[in-house]
């Protein structure tokens, strides 16, 4: 009989790509009502994906982020009948704003600069004193066509912009992401659920850290190539005023054999876009209507 997971956050960006992978072999029961309702050892289940969380990073509310992230997780743990594992997406926020020089570590002392990752810092906590099994991902940013959702990363962002046929401005300093591919994350998540070496633990996932440079030319000739029109491009000669995010130290993760590798940004654009053609071509385009 296949295991059964308990999987949150069913209707996000990375829980609806879980569920579609993870049915393929696994019994996959989802929670739709509010975690926070839960009522008290009511849920019984192999293994527990953690997905579910409030997404508003900038300007949140505190009481939101609370009900959702932290108490909502807390009558989660508390819904089990029994101890279970629980494997829990967090994220790289609840690390300070600035990267280290060889990027964030898992043993790295954590300072959660916004009520964000200050929420994921505290649901971390207690997921570790429940005494469960456990496996925190601490994750950078996520990016490429989900379950017909984008990320919010800067590709995304990009290519918002030109489907309104609004101009891009961006600056002409070298910068350095890490995004990891969600596709990429769902299989390297899949790895690890069977993976005991890192269990209980804390690992930080991210894709390899490289410039945005080039992830961007891509984008735009992609775009032009597929829309027959050529973007309207500023580059700005100054450095950005406003730090990118840390990146992660991800050489825990990297050590193990067989942990699913990274696409290639191209094929990742490529999909994004074949996908923003499809829903919003010239006749459709927001700039036509």
């Amino acid at each position: 009989m296949a295991k059964k997971i308990l999987l949150t956050g069913h209707r996000g960006y990375i829980g609806a790509c879980l569920y579609q992978h993870l049915s393929q072999r696994f019994q996959v029961e989802i929670i739709s009502e509010r975690l926070e309702a839960l009522r008290p050892k009511s849920r019984e289940a192999d293994l527990i994906v953690h997905c579910a969380a409030n997404r508003e990073v900038q300007n949140p509310s505190q009481t939101a982020l609370y009900q959702s992230n932290e108490l909502g997780s807390l009558r989660l743990l508390e819904s089990l009948s029994a101890p279970t594992p629980v494997l829990f997406l967090s994220s790289r926020m609840v690390y300070a704003s600035a990267s280290s020089e060889s990027g964030w570590r898992e043993s790295d002392l954590l300072q959660p600069q916004t009520a964000y990752g200050q929420s994921k810092w505290a649901t971390e906590q207690k997921i570790v004193a429940s005494g469960f099994p456990y496996l925190i991902l601490r994750l950078s940013g996520v990016f490429g066509l989900g379950i017909a959702q984008w990320g919010r990363t800067f590709p995304e962002q990009v290519l918002r912009h030109l489907l309104k046929r609004e101009r891009v401005v961006f600056s002409q300093a070298e910068e350095i992401r890490d995004y990891l591919y969600i596709w990429d994350l769902v299989k390297q998540i899949d790895y690890l659920l069977d993976c005991p070496d890192v269990w209980p633990g804390i690992l930080n996932l991210s894709g390899k850290p490289r410039p945005v440079k080039p992830i961007l030319a891509s984008l735009l000739q992609t775009f032009t190539e597929t829309f027959g029109e050529s973007p309207l491009i500023c580059q700005e000669t100054i450095t950005p005023s406003r730090q990118g995010p840390p990146l992660l130290n991800i050489e825990k993760a990297q050590s193990l054999p067989n942990l699913p590798k990274w696409s290639d940004d191209a094929d990742v654009i490529q999909a994004l876009v074949q996908d923003a053609w499809v829903r919003f071509g010239p006749s459709q385009s927001p700039a036509c209507q």
